[in-house]
Parts: C-alpha cells; structure tokens; sequence
C-alpha cells in the first residue's frame, strides 16, 4: 500500500492568490533573516485545513488572504514593524486556532549512532560518550526535554569507559526524562542473522536492562529499528515471544504509515513506518534541523492513518549528535504559535500508546517489508562466513556444555559464552554484517569473530573431553 500525499482539490481563485503572497512574503523573508518562518508556517498549515475542512474552507480562506495581505502591505511601507504585522494576521487567523491545536507533533529526540560504520571502534566510543554529555546537559538546561536511545551496546560501553556518567543516565531514566528504546544489542540486520540470533539480541538486551535499569521486558516494548535495510516475515513471531509490540522503522517499504504487522502464526505488531524519515531534515535538505516544515506532513498522515497525533524524530545523526539546543529553543517558539499543531516533548512509546487506544481501522500487513541495498548481501563475504561460522559454533558450544556440566561436573562457562554472543551480536549491526562499513571496519569485526571462535571451541573442547574420559571404551 503506497501512501500518498496529495492534498484535496482546493478553490482555484484562492490558491493562486495564496501562492502569490507566499511568493511575496518569500521576498521579505530574504531580508528579514527568517522572522516570517512563523507567519509562514501559520499560513501553510491553516491552508492544509482548508482542503480538509470544506464547511469552513471559504471563511479560512478569506481570513488566510486577508493575514498574508496584512503582512505583505505592511513591510512595504517605511518602518513597519514585523512582530506587530504578525500579531494581527494571527489575530485574522484565530478562527483556525481552536482546529488546528486538535492536531499534535509528538516530537521525539534521539540520535542515530552507527556502529563502527565509516570509522573505527575508537571512535564510536568517543562519538557516543560525547552525544550523551551534550544529552544530560540539555536535559539540565531545559526541563521538559526528553531523550529516547536505542542500542544496549551504547549503554554497555559508556558503563565501561565513564561508569559516572552511566549512573546520571540511569538516573534520568528512572525520572522519565530519557527513554530506553534497546530491545536488541545492536540495531542489526535482520535477514543475515538467524533466528536464533534475533532471539540472542532479546535474551541478552532484556538481561542487561533488568540487571542495570530495573527495566523489565514490558517496560521496554518497542523494537527501533530505523536504518535497517530490510524486515523478514519472522519478525512479528520472534519479537512477539520477547516482549515486543511496536515496531519503528523507515526502510525496507512506502508506507503505510502504521499498521499491525501480521506474522505466519497470527502474532501482530504495531509498526510504524516513518517516511519523512528518523532525522528531521530541512526544507532545502541542507542540514538535520527542527524547521517550520515538521508540520508539512501531517495533515496528509492524518487523512492516511485517521490519526491526528504524529511522532517526529529528530536529531543530529549517524555520527552521533542529537538534539541541539538550536533545536530546543524552536521547538518552545512553535509551542507559541496559535494556528500550529500542538507541539510536545514526548516518547516514541507514549505516541505507540496512542496510536493503539485510537478507535481507528489500522491496515494489517503479512509477509517481508524488504529489502533495500540488495548488494549488501553478498558484499564482504569474510565477514559473512564469520558470523554464520560464529552462530554455529556457540550453538554447538551449548549444547556441548550443557551435557559436559550435567554429565561430567564440567562448569558451564557462562561469562565467556555470553560476552561471545554480545560480540557476535554486536557485529550484526546494520553497517557491519551487510558489509557497508570501511576497512577498520571489517578489521574490528573479524578480530572479535576470532575471539568468538576461541571462546566457543574450548567450551565445547573442555565438555567433550571430560565426557570422553567417561566413556567406557574396554570390551
């Protein structure tokens, strides 16, 4: 199902006149350094509701004229004064106001960090402890500013490398201020891992969050998956089993929007698939920004998804980053701006927690949402080899374990099979296993592919050869 983003059919005679005040007040704005981006933005919305409104649409309309005229006339005489013009034209526009705050932007901070992807380990270490210290000194400047982070293997590292710092995050989850959205080590790859390993990802997240974070598997239901290139049909199945009901992701289909993702043997998701995208780009797709231009989309979602609440990411990304405080202080303007969508700091889980109370029909999907990059799959085949060498030997491993430690008084050696897991897991990410990443890259992951090895063999050497000793082998 393709989503589409057409607006109704508006009035002609309007909308050519709407379109030459926005071409008027677009040579002002050249000037004036965007202090009309508000007046803009109010205009563009308010027409949105126009086309979705036809009882009202020739009363808005005039008011939306009448505003934009307000302006326009006003900055061509001497000394006219731009907060003042805005003032009346959004007093022109107060009929619209009490329809347009039916509308809500759930805004959504969060920042993408790529593993290893076009730099060295060092450097994730480095781009990760850096976006969460800029993170916690936002979350102390501004108070009602909330981080949501995905990945247990970002908590795992800044617990080993600044454990300080580790204890004031644990600290803002506890207060609601930052958001656990980790249900899987890594943000992997979904169709090169096996199901085993999925399941692995669930195991080792949910045992980290309890240990470290309290957090039980119902306190952290969303799988976020925003950059992978690609979703199985197993997935509802497996993540189902491990607590997960909601699904993020913006690759691997066109929409819709959000729909119950429906497995082989009925178990249901809900997904949402975020076509604008996990970082909120400018209008000109020049820079990652909070901009005017977040409230575009949403009149057209709303008439896609029947819902009138509309998450929005964003956040510097890839490289690490987040939200900035540029980002912050126009998040608060926009919360002033009275023909506008409400605005609100939010979690991804409290849009989830709305999206499935909402008494709307959702679409439900069956089958793969795939796949993008098709050459990822046969890309870096060492790296490839490994982890299925890998996955195979720790599944070997345990059972030779398991039998050694029940027949033989062999330990089971738990630390070392587990943190190979998490170094197989991890080397599952979106930008390693499919073989996007540069040569320190590859470098990093075969040495933990060797690691894993070693840990696997000599669990299984240790248990076999304590069982054989007990083999009897005289006629």
């Amino acid at each position: 199902m393709e989503l589409s983003l057409k607006e109704p059919s508006m009035d002609k005679a309007f909308t050519v006149r709407y379109s030459e005040l926005d071409q008027e007040l677009g040579y002002h704005t050249g000037f004036l350094a965007g202090r009309l981006e508000r007046l803009q933005a109010q205009l563009g919305f308010a027409k949105q509701l126009c086309a979705v409104d036809p009882d009202n649409a020739l009363a808005w309309s005039a008011c939306i004229l009448e505003a934009g005229s307000i302006v326009n006339a006003g900055l061509r005489q001497p000394g006219g004064d731009v907060d003042t013009l805005i003032a009346r034209a959004e007093a022109v526009l107060a009929p619209l106001g009490a329809t347009a705050k039916t509308y809500t932007l759930l805004c959504v901070g969060h920042a993408h960090i790529d593993m290893n992807w076009q730099w060295s380990w060092p450097e994730t270490v480095g781009l990760t402890h850096d976006t969460f210290q800029t993170m916690l000194k936002l979350m102390d400047e501004f108070p009602d500013f909330i981080f949501s982070q995905s990945q247990a293997s970002v908590y795992a590292l800044i617990e080993k490398y600044n454990p300080a710092m580790f204890e004031r995050i644990r600290q803002r989850v506890g207060e609601g201020r930052w958001e656990v959205t980790a249900s899987q080590w890594v943000e992997g790859d979904k169709n090169l891992a096996s199901g085993e390993s999925i399941s692995r990802h669930l195991l080792y997240t949910r045992a980290y969050f309890q240990d470290k974070f309290v957090l039980a598997p119902e306190d952290v239901r969303i799988d976020f998956e925003p950059d992978t290139f690609g979703h199985p049909a197993s997935m509802p199945a497996i993540l189902t089993q491990g607590g997960v009901r909601y699904y993020y992701h913006c690759r691997g289909s066109r929409g819709p929007h959000v729909y119950w993702w429906v497995g082989a043997d009925g178990s249901r998701i809900l997904a949402f698939n975020d076509i604008q995208w996990y970082m909120h780009f400018t209008a000109d797709r020049e820079s990652v920004a909070i901009a005017p231009n977040i409230a575009e989309p949403l009149i057209p979602y709303a008439g896609e998804t029947g819902l009138r609440t509309m998450p929005v990411l964003y956040g510097v990304g890839d490289h690490g980053g987040g939200p900035t405080r540029r980002d912050l202080q126009r998040l608060h303007e926009m919360q002033t701006w009275p023909i506008y969508p409400r605005v609100e700091f939010s979690t991804l889980q409290h849009f989830f927690d709305i999206a499935e109370a909402a008494s709307v029909a959702l679409p439900e999907i069956h089958g793969e949402r795939n796949f993008v990059f098709a050459g990822c799959y046969t890309s870096q085949a060492r790296q490839k080899e490994a982890n299925r060498h890998g996955e195979n030997l720790l599944y070997a491993a345990e059972v030779a374990a398991s039998l050694g430690e029940r027949l033989a008084d062999v330990p089971y050696p738990y630390a070392n099979l587990e943190e190979a897991w998490r170094q197989l897991l991890f080397d599952q990410f979106h930008d390693i296993l499919p073989g996007s990443g540069i040569q320190m890259t590859r470098h990093y992951t075969l040495g933990h592919a060797q690691d894993v090895q070693a840990a696997a063999m000599m669990a299984r050497t240790h248990a076999l050869r304590a069982l054989s000793l007990r083999v009897h082998t005289e006629s």
